[in-house]
C-alpha cells in the first residue's frame, strides 16, 4: 500500500527551479566571489527576497553583473511558484465549488429519476442498466473515488452518507422514481430504507440482501421490493443448466431425426435447419423418400417434451424466488 501526497506539476517544477537558484548562486557566491557558505546563501536569500539589506561583502563587476541577472530569475520563479500556490489553494476551491452548484441546480430541476445509494459492485451494475434505458441516475456514495467514477460514466454524483438526511435531500428523493438500496452491508440498507421511508413515504424503495434474515429486517423497514443476492445468482445458475440440458436433448434428437435415410426435400429441410441451430452439419439429408419424413415427424415430440419440463422447472424456479 502507497501512502502520500500528489503534488501538483506546476508547484513540482517552481518548487525545483527556486531550489536549483538558491543552490546555484550560492555555489557562485562561495566559489567565484570567496563568500564563506553561510554568507553567501544569507546573500542569495535576501537577494531572491527582494528584502534590500546591504551586501554581505562588497562585489567586483563580475559579482555585481551575476546578481542582476540572479535578481530577475529570481523574482520570475518567485511569481511562478506563487501563481501556482494560488492556483492550486484558491482557483481549485472556487471551481469545486461552482461545479458543486451547478450539480445542486440540476439535482434541483431533477424528476422521475433513480437514486443510487451505494456505488460498489451491485449499485454499478444497477446504474449501468439504467444509464441503458435513457433515465438519470444519482449516486450517493460516502468514498470521493466512487462517486468521481459515477461522474465519469454519466451520472449525477453526490457525495456524503445515504443515511444522513441532508444528503437525501440534496439527492432531490422527494421527486425520484425510485431508491435502490445497494450498499456492501445489509445493516447500512436497512437504515437506508428506514430513513428514506421516514422523509417519503410514497417513494418506491428496492433493497439488496445478502443474507436470508436481511429480508424481512429490510421489508419491515419500510423497502417495497427485497432482492436476494444469493437466491438471483443460484436461480441464475440453474436456468443456465437447464438450458444446457435442453439445448443437448434437442440437438441429439435432431441429430437422430435428421439420421433417416428416407423422406421429401421439405421434411430434409426441417431436419437440416434443426440441426443447423444445433451446430450439427447436415449429411446425407438430400435423397430418400416416404419413411424418413414419417420417422423425422415422430422424433420431433421427445423436443417438445424437453421444452415443456423446462417451462415448467423454471417457473417452479421463479415461483420459489
Amino acid at each position: 500500500m502507497r501512502f502520500g501526497v500528489a503534488i501538483p506539476r506546476n508547484l513540482l517544477i517552481g518548487s525545483t527551479l527556486l531550489v536549483a537558484l538558491l543552490v546555484g548562486g550560492t555555489a557562485w557566491l562561495t566559489l567565484v566571489e570567496g563568500f564563506h557558505l553561510l554568507d553567501a546563501l544569507y546573500q542569495v536569500v535576501i537577494t531572491v527576497s527582494t528584502v534590500g539589506f546591504e551586501e554581505v561583502q562588497p562585489l567586483d563587476t563580475s559579482g555585481r553583473i551575476f546578481t542582476m541577472v540572479f535578481i530577475l530569475f529570481g523574482i520570475g520563479i518567485m511569481f511562478y511558484v506563487a501563481s501556482a500556490i494560488v492556483d492550486e489553494l484558491m482557483l481549485g476551491r472556487v471551481v469545486e465549488a461552482l461545479g458543486g452548484a451547478r450539480r445542486n441546480r440540476r439535482l434541483q430541476h431533477m424528476h422521475d429519476h433513480y437514486v443510487i445509494c451505494g456505488y460498489g459492485r451491485v449499485g454499478e451494475a444497477v446504474g449501468q442498466e439504467l444509464l441503458s434505458q435513457g433515465v438519470q441516475v444519482v449516486v450517493i456514495d460516502s468514498e470521493e473515488s466512487h462517486v468521481a467514477a459515477a461522474r465519469e460514466r454519466g451520472m449525477t454524483g453526490v457525495l456524503g452518507d445515504a443515511t444522513e438526511e441532508e444528503v437525501l435531500l440534496q439527492a432531490n428523493c422527494d421527486e425520484a422514481k425510485a431508491v435502490v438500496a445497494s450498499t456492501e452491508s445489509d445493516a447500512a440498507n436497512t437504515f437506508i430504507a428506514l430513513t428514506v421511508r421516514a422523509m417519503y413515504a410514497d417513494v418506491f424503495i428496492v433493497a439488496g440482501a445478502r443474507s436470508a434474515g436481511a429480508e424481512a429486517r429490510l421489508k419491515t423497514a419500510g423497502a417495497d421490493r427485497v432482492f436476494s443476492m444469493q437466491r438471483i445468482a443460484g436461480r441464475r445458475i440453474a436456468l443456465a443448466a437447464m438450458q444446457s440440458m435442453l439445448r443437448r436433448h434437442a440437438c441429439r434428437d435432431a441429430q437422430r431425426g435428421g439420421a433417416g435415410g428416407d423422406g421429401d426435400r421439405g421434411q430434409h429441410g426441417d431436419a437440416r435447419r434443426a440441426r443447423d441451430r444445433c451446430g450439427l452439419r447436415a449429411r446425407g439429408l438430400d435423397t430418400g423418400a416416404g419413411a424418413g419424413a414419417g420417422r423425422w415427424r415422430a422424433r420431433r415430440w421427445p423436443v417438445r417434451r424437453h421444452r415443456a419440463a423446462a417451462r415448467r422447472s423454471a417457473d417452479a424456479l421463479r415461483r420459489a424466488g
